[in-house]
């Protein structure tokens, strides 16, 4: 399998899932079950496979884009290249918003509120312990081309 068709696979699954938004199935519940007398309630569930699918894509393109580039996907570990193309011109952090756009997208599945402190917990994590120690790292390895870079593209979106 070419890396031309595991590229175009993605995006056309991203672009889906965006257009789809995901499926519905019916769930029955029990309301009341009184002996011979049962009421059901049925609810329609939505699974948004939208944000996961677009996450993984989000997460899967740009690491294959590390591996052809021979470069460290190591977040700690030392870049020969610095990534200016393909997703790493809408944001320098694509695999890390990919992880949050799937963690949201399993929010939405779950559909509490409380869960929704996992993708804002992420992102905390992700730019404090690992965005900020990946740009020093970046930045006093590629200097002044890495500085420019960080002046045309946001660090997420």
């Amino acid at each position: 399998m070419t890396k031309t068709f595991v590229a175009v696979l993605l995006i056309v699954l991203g672009l889906a899932g965006v257009l789809y938004g995901g499926f519905t199935y019916t769930r029955e519940k029990n309301v009341v079950d009184l002996g011979p007398v049962h009421v059901t309630q049925q609810k329609h569930e939505r699974v948004p496979i939208s944000p996961i699918v677009g996450g993984l894509v989000l997460i899967i393109a740009p690491a294959r884009a590390f591996d052809g580039a021979k470069t460290a996907i190591n977040p700690f570990g030392q870049p020969t290249v610095f990534l200016v193309e393909g997703w790493y011109r809408l944001t320098r952090n694509p695999m890390y918003l990919g992880m949050v756009l799937a963690t949201f997208g399993v929010v939405v599945l779950l559909g509490t509120a409380t869960s929704l402190l996992a993708p804002i917990g992420l992102l905390l994590v992700l730019d404090r312990r690992f965005v900020r120690h990946e740009e020093g790292t970046l930045r006093s390895t590629f200097g002044t081309s890495y500085d420019a870079y960080c002046r045309r593209v946001r660090r997420w979106v």
